[in-house]
């Protein structure tokens, strides 16, 4: 969280994007892990970058979805979830032999 205040004298918290969160859930002393492999997905809310930004981003970004998988190795870690989340939609519309 980035806790500060303002030009007004508010304090204000903005959070930042989920994969910080979800990686502290899963190193000790929590560790979620311990040998295993998670899988976490879910809607995220507005979250906010400290760093300046590049060119072309915002401060303040919407991710649409988050999708984590930890413990695994390999490319195909990173192809899996959107194409399962994608398969599923389908078969959801009722869409088949793509």
């Amino acid at each position: 969280m980035y806790t500060f205040t303002d030009q007004g004298g508010e304090s204000l918290t903005l959070r930042p994007e989920a994969t910080a969160g979800v990686m502290r859930r899963c190193h000790p002393p929590m560790g979620m892990l311990r040998g295993a492999r998670h899988k976490a997905s879910g809607v995220s809310a507005p979250c906010f970058r400290h760093e300046r930004p590049q060119k072309g981003r915002y401060r303040q970004f919407l991710p649409r979805v988050n999708v984590e998988a930890i413990g695994f190795t390999g490319p195909t870690s990173d192809a899996e979830p959107p194409s399962a989340m994608t398969a599923r939609l389908w078969r959801r519309l009722g869409i088949e032999r793509v």
